[in-house]
């Protein structure tokens, strides 16, 4: 008798799956020797890894604080600027943030009477300092900055030109 077209297909099918190793003979799965393989190449990849992140860490906090002391020097600074070394030669501020500012002065040179544009003279005299200051913070880490500015004094009073 002759197959039918649907027939001849099973029969190829399970003839197929006769020559074919079925799952449970073959193992699956893996072995112990792989695992422990597996993970010691994922250790060789994680170690640069988590060195790097160290090293990123690091130099960020790093950058932080070098960050905080330009912050700190830059604010002494205006605050010594403003700040007229003949009337205050030494003191000691709060610059904030946990920081404070200490300063000496010592002139540099002779006062010179000051003067007007076209040589008229003024009621001041006034005079170049070199400012010696210290930032501290509340951790004493400490700055020194060294500034040149100008003092000045009333030599006569207002009205009395």
């Amino acid at each position: 008798s002759e197959a039918r077209p649907g027939e001849q297909c099973l029969r190829s099918e399970s003839m197929i799956k006769a020559s074919l190793p079925s799952a449970v003979d073959s193992e699956s799965g893996f072995s112990l020797l792989e695992t422990i393989a597996a993970l010691a190449i994922l250790s060789m990849a994680l170690v640069p890894l988590l060195a790097l992140q160290f090293q990123l860490a690091s130099g960020a906090t790093r950058l932080e604080r070098q960050s905080e002391l330009s912050r700190a020097t830059s604010v002494a600074r205006v605050m010594l600027s403003t700040t007229n070394p003949a009337v205050e030669p030494q003191g000691r501020r709060e610059l904030g943030g946990g920081w404070q500012v200490t300063w000496m002065s010592e002139p540099l040179g002779s006062p010179l009477p000051a003067r007007y544009g076209l040589g008229i003279s003024s009621r001041y005299r006034s005079q170049v300092f070199r400012v010696d200051a210290e930032l501290a913070d509340q951790d004493n880490r400490k700055i020194s900055i060294s500034l040149q500015l100008l003092g000045w004094v009333e030599t006569a009073p207002y009205g009395s030109e």
